[in-house]
Parts: structure tokens; sequence; C-alpha cells
């Protein structure tokens, strides 16, 4: 089971602030027109894989990495954007 309460104010005040540093917004955009498919997951895994974590916890829209309970990355799986340059916090 993953741990939301591991999730605080203050990751989110890094979330909310953070620049992204992925940003595949045009790319679905561009597949949704063509294909009917916004290639949400595909997308996620593709920022999952270049990525190092121990822990994704989903939190609604937006996914956040953990390494050894420390914020390292997330994913905002609605806008298709996302950054793996974040502070780390405890």
């Amino acid at each position: 089971m993953q741990n939301v309460t591991k999730f605080t104010s203050e990751h989110c005040d890094i979330v909310n602030n953070a620049i992204k540093t992925h940003d595949y917004s045009d790319e679905a955009v561009a597949s949704y027109e063509a294909t009917g498919d916004d290639l949400m997951e595909a997308l996620q895994e593709r920022f999952e894989a270049i990525i190092t974590y121990s822990e994704a916890i989903d939190l609604g829209g937006v996914c956040a990495y953990f390494t050894d309970d420390k914020l390292t990355a997330f994913y905002d799986y609605e806008n298709f954007t996302g950054s793996n340059a974040l502070y780390a916090v405890a």
C-alpha cells in the first residue's frame, strides 16, 4: 500500500513551484488529434524510465517519486509534465 501520508505540505510546495524539466504535452495533443490516443500511460512510462526511485505514490493526477524517503521527482500525468530536478526533502 502506498504511504500517502509521506507526501507532506512541504512536498506539495516543491511540486507546485518546480520548474518542469519534461513536457510531453505537445506530443500528447498531436497523438490524440491524429489517433484518439493521448499516450497517457506511455508518456508516464517514458518519464519513469529516466528517473531513479524506490517508491511511487499516485496522488490523483500527479505521481510523486521517492528514493530513500526523499522526494526526487514528480510527474503530472493529466498535463503530461514532470520534473526530475527536485531538491530532496525528508
